[in-house]
Parts: C-alpha cells; sequence; structure tokens
C-alpha cells in the first residue's frame, strides 16, 4: 500500500516517539543562530530518522519557498498518477451537505446519526461496529477505535469548533500522547476549511487514517438571509456530510459532539490518556 503523502506540524518529540515513516523538514533563516529546535533536529538525525534541512537567504524568500512546495505537490501527483488538481471527494462531501439542508428546507431538522454512546453532555455518533449495544462509554470507543492503529497510520482530529489558543493546546496534547504511545502520525485541522487540504486524502487516500470527527454546542443558530436555517445548522450539516463520507468507505471514525466544547475535550483528554494506558505496545 502506498503510504500517505501527508504533512504534520507539531512541536517536536524525542527520537522514539516516531514511527519509521517520517520524514523531516526544517525550514530556517541561513543567519539563524543555535535553537531547541536546531538541537531537537540534530537529535532526529542522530537516530536514523531523514531529515533534509530548506535554508533560506532572508524572509523575503519565502514566497519563493511556498512555490517550491506547490509545484512538488503537482509533480508528486504526476509521477504517482493522480490529478493533484482535482478534489473529487471534497465535492462529495459538499454534494452529501447540499442533500442535508435540502431536506432540512423540507422537514425543519438535520436527520438523526447513529449514536454509539457517551454521557454527560459528550454524545458519539458512528458506525455501529464501534458499539453494537450503543450505549458505549466514550473512553471505550476512543480505545476500540485507538486499538486498530497499525504501523504506517495516522490519527487526524477533525475539528468543527470555533479556533482558539486554549483548544489548539488541548488537541495539541492529545496528539503528542497519542504520537508517543502509538508511534503513529497525527494530524489536526479546522473544518470546513481543511476539506480543502487534507479532506481530499481522507476519503479518497489509503486506508489508513483514523478519524476522530468533534463538533460543539457554540451560541445562537446566527441566521443566513434567505434561509430557514443559520450558520450552526449549516456547520453541522457540513460537519454530518463530511462524515457520510468517510462512513460510505467504512473508514475508522467517530464523530464526538460536544455539550460543553471546553469542559468536553478535558474529558475527550482523559479518554484518550485511559485508552493510550490500556492498549499493549509491542
Amino acid at each position: 500500500a502506498c503510504m500517505p503523502q501527508i504533512p504534520a506540524t507539531m512541536e517536536l518529540a524525542a527520537p522514539a516517539a516516531y514511527g519509521s515513516d517520517r520524514l523531516f523538514i526544517r525550514i530556517r533563516l541561513a543567519n539563524e543562530s543555535s535553537s531547541k529546535e536546531a538541537d531537537a533536529i540534530e537529535s532526529l538525525r542522530a537516530a536514523g530518522h531523514p531529515v533534509m534541512e530548506r535554508v533560506l537567504p532572508s524572509a523575503s524568500a519565502l514566497g519563493e519557498e511556498f512555490f517550491i512546495w506547490e509545484m512538488a505537490t503537482a509533480v508528486a501527483g504526476w509521477m504517482l498518477g493522480i490529478n493533484p488538481f482535482d478534489q473529487p471527494n471534497v465535492q462529495e462531501s459538499k454534494d452529501n451537505t447540499k442533500q442535508l439542508l435540502d431536506r432540512f428546507r423540507k422537514e425543519g431538522s438535520l436527520p438523526e446519526p447513529h449514536r454509539l454512546g457517551g454521557s454527560g453532555g459528550v454524545e458519539v455518533f458512528g458506525d455501529s461496529r464501534w458499539s453494537a449495544s450503543g450505549d458505549a462509554s466514550l473512553a471505550e470507543l476512543i480505545e476500540e477505535i485507538l486499538s486498530t492503529a497499525r504501523p504506517g497510520d495516522y490519527l487526524a482530529f477533525l475539528l468543527y469548533l470555533a479556533e482558539s489558543e486554549g483548544r489548539n493546546r488541548q488537541v495539541a496534547e492529545m496528539r503528542s500522547e497519542v504520537m508517543e504511545v502509538f508511534n503513529i502520525a497525527t494530524t489536526a485541522g479546522y473544518g470546513p476549511r481543511f476539506l480543502h487540504s487534507t479532506g481530499q486524502l481522507h476519503k479518497g487516500g489509503s486506508d489508513q487514517g483514523i478519524f476522530l470527527q468533534v463538533t460543539g454546542q457554540e451560541g445562537a443558530d446566527l441566521a443566513i438571509e434567505g434561509e430557514p436555517f443559520g450558520f450552526a445548522t449549516l456547520a453541522a450539516a457540513q460537519a454530518e456530510g463530511d462524515f457520510q463520507a468517510l462512513d460510505s468507505r467504512k473508514r475508522r471514525a467517530l464523530r464526538i459532539h460536544l455539550e460543553d466544547v471546553d469542559r468536553g475535550l478535558e474529558k475527550l483528554a482523559n479518554a484518550i490518556g485511559r485508552a493510550a494506558a490500556a492498549i499493549p505496545r509491542s
């Protein structure tokens, strides 16, 4: 199977936290002095991980660097025999969302997804293979889905939430724990914007992704002129449309809805911690 070529940005960890499927790319200025990041990169190199460095003569060369990587993406697509400018599964998610909103216009509600379990303001939805009873706990479901992790897999946090520094920090801590325990890559993106980048890989790529879609109850449903629904309903339909595209391919995915987002993220972090402690790793 072709390994997913997916960029993952996060603070560097110790070399032992990484699997053998990583390539580390450092972009730095030519006159940069020694730093904690430079030391971490050297530790990775010394441990045998492949490291690439791009040295920019000045900060104004950053635009050129953007172009180089965009061109590399196009060339890699040509070498892999795919069209790097096509996003059929992004369009699929949009089509699913349109159908859901059409239903809302007719019936005044979105369909209820299949509930797997949860409690205390955290509800979990997804394929019944994760919970036949429908009353599993969040920790049980997280443990079950993470137990499927294999070398070369990756975990993606699909966040249909308002971004904040605190939430970024919470998600970064969860990503670090998963990476260090399971040695798999992790990514995080805020929806629906990630649909136009890694979203195509999630549905159209190989079955090496584990997906935790996180939605939340945040504020009033601000009206959209000319529509019977507001922005919160639109966001819910986008999340559900994206999840349907994952689910139709039997991807390993859970949808986690948080009544109180920040407290719910703490509960998710606790569930991931319990799963990390419970699952034996070689």
